[in-house]
């Protein structure tokens, strides 16, 4: 009887002992997309292309951008000539709208049709993806709208 009892006792133990172990381990590589991929509210972000062509500070205006700040939905930015700022609203599958954008009216001849375009592209993307610290921003039909270099997280 003792020895029944023995061998049950062992059976329980090892096989209650290796239900732990079933699960999958953590890859390496889920904790680094975790770590280099920053989450979208508190970031803010530098354009470097619109609509496939490439973006560049120039001499006497700044590089469009733009801020997602934490609470509200609120977003703040920059659009090359005038400071902007307006809401966006999170979905499902990285879906992103951007609504209420304001900005000043500051009229800045070499840099006007890149604001423009700019916002115009900032009302018509539906979609966006991050790549380490790369935002992309697309539209309806996924093609890239947008590209932006991580500028600094936010504290807001």
């Amino acid at each position: 009887m003792k020895t029944i009892l023995s061998v049950l006792l062992i059976f329980f133990l090892i096989t209650g002992c290796s239900q732990g172990d079933e699960r999958e381990p953590a890859t390496e590589k889920s904790t680094i997309e975790t770590m280099d991929t920053p989450e979208l509210k508190g970031t803010s972000w530098i354009l470097t292309e619109l609509q496939e062509k490439s973006v560049r500070k120039s001499e006497d205006w700044g590089v469009p951008e733009i801020t997602f700040h934490k609470e509200d939905n609120r977003l703040s930015g920059y659009g090359g000539c005038n400071q902007l700022n307006g809401s966006f609203t999170l979905g499902d599958d990285n879906e992103v709208r951007f609504s209420q954008i304001a900005t000043t009216k500051r009229y800045c001849e070499p840099v006007m049709a890149l604001e423009d375009n700019y916002l115009t592209m900032l009302n018509r993307v539906s979609s966006y993806r991050m790549d380490n610290e790369t935002l992309i921003l697309l539209f309806d039909d996924h093609t890239v709208a947008a590209r932006f270099t991580l500028n600094t997280p936010v504290s807001d």
